[in-house]
C-alpha cells in the first residue's frame, strides 16, 4: 500500500486464511491514502458484516473517507463510535470534528472537542482547519482560549490562522502571530509560513507588508504570486499588477483564475480595454474560458464597462450554465451602458428560469426600472414586494434603489417608509432620502434630514450637498 501497489495489496489479502483487526485497517486506511476512499468505504462495511469489532484507528480512517466524499453516512458510525465508547478517544475525537466542520455544522465540531477530555494539537489543527465556517468573535474566542491552554503552534497552525484572520482583516492579531512566527524562526526558514504570510497581508489589503513578506521567498518557490498580482489588481496599482504577473510567465508559474478575475477588473476600473483584451487571449490560450463562472462573469463586466456591450453579451450566450453571477454581470453591464429595457427583461428572464436574483440583481433593476418609458409607480411596488418576500427588503443598496425609485415617480411618502425602516442607516442611505425630497422640491425636510445625519455623526459628502443646495433653491 505505502508503494502504491494498491492490486498487489488487494491480491494478498484475498489469499489470506485468516484476518484480524489490525489487518482490516491495513487495508482500509491504505486505500485511503491511495485516494480511493470509496474502495476504503467499501471495504469498512465488509469488515463490519463479517463480525470484526473496530479500533480506534479504524473510525479514523473511516470517518476521514466519510469526511473526503461528504457522505452524511459517516453519521451512523458515528452511531457506533459511542455504542463502542470512543466518542471520547482523542484520535476518533478529532477525525468527528473534522467530519463535521466539513459538512458545515461547525456548532456541533466545537461541542464536541468542548467535551474530549484531552486535546492534542492535532485536535486543534483540525478544528482550525474548517475556521472559516466561524464567526469573527467565536475565532478571536477560540485564539484566546489556545493561548490561555498553553497550546504552542505549529507551521500548519499558524497558515489556518492566518488565513483566517485574513478573511476577517484582523490586521492585528496577524501580525501578532507574524512576530510570533519571527521570533520561531518560521518567517524565513517554513515555505508554508512565508507564503501564508504573503496571501495574510494581500487578503487584508496591507501592500508594504505583503510585498516584504514575499521579497524574502526565492522567486522559484513562491506560491503566493498570484495573492500579490491580484492584492495589485484590486488595489488599482496596474504597473505593479502587470510586472509581478510577467514575472510569473519567467518563473514558469500559471496564473489562477483570483490573478485573471483580479486583472480583468482592473482594466474595467480603468476603462483599459486593450489590457482586458490581453487578458481575455491569455485565459482563452489557457483554457480559464471553460468552466469558470468568476471568468465569464468578469470577462462580461469588463467589456461592459469599456462600452463594447456586443462583447459581454456574445461571451453571455456562450456560457454552457447561465450562474447567478454571469447574470448579474450582464445586467450592470446593461445599466451601464443606458440600455434600460435588457436589464427589466434580462430580471424577468432569471426569475422564470429559476436562476434567482440577489441584492444586486434586485437594486439594479429597481435603479434601472425608474428610467424606463415603460416604467410606473406600480412596476416599483412589484419589485419591493420581491424584495420583501425574498428578504432583501433591508439591504442598505436595495433600500437606497426603492427610495430614489419612488421619489422620481413622486411618492415620497413611500420613500420615507423605506428609510424608516432601515436600523443603522448610513451616509448613502441619508443622501438617498435627502435626494427623494430635493427632487420633489421639498427643500425644508431636506435641511432637517441633513440635520439629522449630522447630529448621528455622518459626515455628509459632496453628493449630500449638492442635493441640499439644489433644494435651497424650492
Amino acid at each position: 500500500m505505502k508503494s502504491g501497489s494498491v492490486d498487489c495489496a488487494l491480491q494478498l489479502f484475498d489469499e489470506m486464511p485468516t484476518r484480524d483487526v489490525f489487518t482490516w485497517n491495513i487495508l482500509i486506511s491504505g486505500l485511503k491514502r491511495n485516494g480511493l476512499s470509496k474502495e476504503a468505504l467499501y471495504f469498512y462495511s465488509q469488515m463490519v458484516s463479517q463480525g470484526f469489532v473496530e479500533s480506534s484507528s479504524t473510525f479514523s480512517t473511516v470517518l476521514g473517507a466519510f469526511s473526503d466524499e461528504g457522505l452524511y453516512q459517516g453519521l451512523q458510525v458515528h452511531n457506533r463510535v459511542i455504542v463502542l465508547g470512543l466518542s471520547l478517544n482523542v484520535y476518533v475525537g478529532s477525525a468527528l470534528i473534522d467530519l463535521y466542520m466539513n459538512m458545515g455544522l461547525v456548532d456541533f465540531a466545537l461541542r464536541l472537542f468542548n467535551d474530549l477530555p484531552e486535546r492534542n494539537l492535532a485536535t486543534w489543527n483540525q478544528l482550525l482547519r474548517g475556521f472559516g465556517g466561524f464567526g469573527m468573535s467565536q475565532k478571536l474566542k477560540l485564539y484566546y482560549r489556545m493561548k490561555r491552554e498553553g497550546v504552542v503552534p505549529n507551521p500548519l497552525t499558524f497558515c489556518y490562522l492566518t488565513r483566517s484572520f485574513g478573511d476577517e482583516s484582523l490586521v492585528d492579531k496577524g501580525r501578532e502571530l507574524h512576530s510570533y512566527a519571527i521570533k520561531v524562526g518560521w518567517a524565513e526558514s517554513d515555505l508554508f509560513v512565508s507564503n501564508a504570510l504573503v496571501d495574510f497581508y494581500s487578503a487584508c489589503g496591507s501592500l508594504a507588508d505583503a510585498k516584504k513578506s514575499f521579497e524574502v521567498i526565492p522567486a522559484d518557490d513562491v506560491i503566493s504570486w498570484n495573492s500579490l498580482v491580484s492584492m495589485y489588481a484590486y488595489s488599482g496599482i496596474a504597473s505593479d499588477a502587470l510586472a509581478i504577473f510577467s514575472m510569473m510567465q519567467v518563473w514558469g508559474k500559471k496564473p489562477s483564475i483570483r490573478s485573471f478575475v483580479g486583472l480583468l477588473n482592473l482594466s474595467s476600473g480603468d476603462v483599459n480595454i486593450i489590457l482586458g483584451k490581453q487578458i481575455h487571449c491569455f485565459v482563452l490560450k489557457l483554457g480559464f474560458d471553460h468552466g469558470s463562472c468568476y471568468i465569464h462573469s468578469a470577462l462580461i463586466d469588463m467589456y461592459g464597462k469599456c462600452g463594447e456591450i456586443e462583447s459581454s453579451v456574445l461571451i453571455y450566450e456562450n456560457v454552457p450554465r447561465k450562474t447567478l453571477e454571469v447574470c448579474n454581470s450582464l445586467m450592470t453591464s446593461f445599466a451601464h451602458c443606458g440600455i434600460v429595457e435588457d436589464v427589466i427583461e434580462l430580471f424577468g428572464l432569471m426569475v422564470d428560469e429559476d436562476i434567482g436574483f440577489d441584492e444586486v440583481s434586485l437594486s439594479t433593476t429597481v435603479n434601472t426600472l425608474s428610467k424606463s418609458t415603460y416604467a410606473s409607480l406600480t412596476s416599483c411596488k412589484l419589485l419591493h414586494h420581491c424584495a420583501v418576500k425574498s428578504g432583501f427588503d433591508h439591504d442598505l443598496a436595495v433600500s437606497c434603489s426603492l427610495i430614489d425609485s419612488y421619489s422620481r415617480f413622486g411618492d415620497v411618502k413611500s420613500s420615507c417608509q423605506v428609510f424608516k425602516q432601515l436600523s443603522s442607516p448610513n451616509v448613502i442611505c441619508f443622501t438617498s432620502i435627502i435626494s427623494a425630497y430635493s427632487r420633489n422640491k421639498m427643500g425644508m425636510e431636506c435641511c432637517k434630514f441633513l440635520g439629522v445625519m449630522i447630529n448621528k455623526g455622518l459626515k455628509p459628502d459632496k453628493v449630500t450637498f449638492l442635493c441640499v443646495l439644489t433644494a435651497c433653491n424650492h
